[in-house]
């Protein structure tokens, strides 16, 4: 039976991007970069704003405690309950923070990009309060989707200019990324990849920007499924 694809809210964003399922609230969190909002949509299908701003806002992150890690920028700032913002951190490189996201134990990792795309100026980081923001992945031009899989064991990520899902050695426990490889080469792919999200059977789910379409890919590297 072919998926069934359905518009669960008619908002009109400029770039909506970085959705992510909040199992504690029920509802589904994303963003729109270039509008600044940041949405909530809940089970019933009503998508409010619960934050916005004249930054780009590149991805949000939420705590157990129900606030926020926002990408804004060229920062990353704490959102708490009241709509405030406080400052974490700066781009080392100046340039904007796009997609964001936790490894299985936590840590968060942002990437950055530059507008004119000057090849390899970005990096992907990892940020903790003590340490700060780290290069963990440098020579980067469009830092955007990641994941891991089930086991914590691999990471994934996209670099989109490099139309390739690179695939690295992962230690779970001290958050040290290895040895990376080319795991899906898209050179003959219509479509830029950009976000991307990993599922319970370990397949790797990407956005082909520009395309309108989502791929469904293999652990091992193999397009199962194309949804248009």
């Amino acid at each position: 039976m072919a998926p069934k694809i359905e518009i669960v809210a008619s908002t009109r964003a400029i770039l909506g991007e970085s959705p992510f399922w909040d199992s504690d609230r029920n509802c589904l969190w994303w963003v729109d970069i270039d509008g600044g909002r940041l949405h909530r949509l809940d089970d019933d299908d009503h998508d409010s704003v619960v934050f916005e701003t004249t930054e780009p806002l590149g991805s949000a992150i939420i705590k157990k405690d129900g606030t926020f890690i926002l990408a804004l920028g060229k920062g990353l700032v704490e959102l708490d309950s009241s709509g405030n913002t406080s400052e974490l951190a700066l781009s080392p490189s100046g340039d904007r923070f796009n997609d964001a996201k936790c490894d299985p134990k936590g840590r968060l990792y942002v990437g950055s990009l530059t507008y004119d795309r000057t090849p390899g100026a970005c990096a992907l980081y990892r940020f903790d309060r003590r340490n700060g923001l780290v290069a963990a992945i440098s020579g980067v031009t469009l830092s955007n989707g990641m994941g891991w899989s089930p086991s914590g064991e691999e990471m994934y990520f996209i670099d989109t200019p490099t139309r390739t899902i690179q695939a690295y050695h992962y230690d779970p426990e001290e958050g040290r990324i290895g040895e990376g490889r080319v795991l899906v080469d898209f050179a003959e792919v219509t479509g830029n990849p950009d976000g991307m999200a990993v599922d319970s059977a370990g397949c790797i789910w990407v956005v082909m920007a520009r395309a309108g379409f989502l791929r469904r890919i293999s652990p091992s590297g193999e397009t199962l499924e194309v949804i248009k």
